[in-house]
């Protein structure tokens, strides 16, 4: 396919940021009665080809940016409508820490609960260990002073969630 010599809107790189831009923009263009078509999106490369083809897939929220809280809330609500489709498994996620980061482990929970985003956070050693062994019945690591649970967490396939995102943006 030959490359058109302008575009109103160029979305440069195909990874998950570029596909999922691109894929919005055409729907944005459409509710406006513009044409999606209108969306270019150029990689030097293939779809992937860079660190979101070989990254591990881990989707979690555990950030201290409420804007990236936000965005991962956003995107986990994308995976759960098709799970297989993007190659999502929600087997949730578990940042346990000491005293140290204690309180960052609470900022992280709080802006969860202001997003709507659910998470469990245990505090001080006897109710995290008791939470840890309700999802690990053999948890016996000593030192932990906090965790945070997600449920809606887990992991995704790279490659499966490129094809999905790409196959969107093309038919947007």
């Amino acid at each position: 396919m030959p490359l058109p010599t302008s575009a109103p809107y160029v979305v440069v790189g195909g990874g998950i940021h570029g596909l999922s831009t691109a894929y919005h923009l055409a729907e944005l263009l459409e509710e406006q009665g513009r044409p999606a078509s209108d969306v270019l999106l150029l990689d030097k490369q293939r779809v992937g080809a860079g660190a979101t083809g070989i990254s591990g897939g881990i989707v979690r929220n555990f950030y201290l940016s409420a804007a990236i809280n936000e965005i991962v809330r956003q995107s986990v609500e994308i995976f759960e409508l098709d799970p297989a489709l993007f190659g999502f498994r929600q087997v949730g996620y578990v940042a346990v820490v000491p005293e140290a980061q204690a309180e960052e482990l609470e900022r992280i929970a709080e802006q969860h609960a202001a997003i709507g985003y659910p998470s469990t956070l245990a505090r001080d050693a006897g109710p995290v260990a008791e939470h840890l062994r309700g999802i690990f019945p053999d948890w016996r690591a000593e030192g932990a002073t906090a965790s945070l649970h997600e449920t809606r967490s887990g992991w995704a396939d790279a490659a499966t969630t490129l094809a999905a995102l790409a196959g969107m943006a093309r038919s947007a």
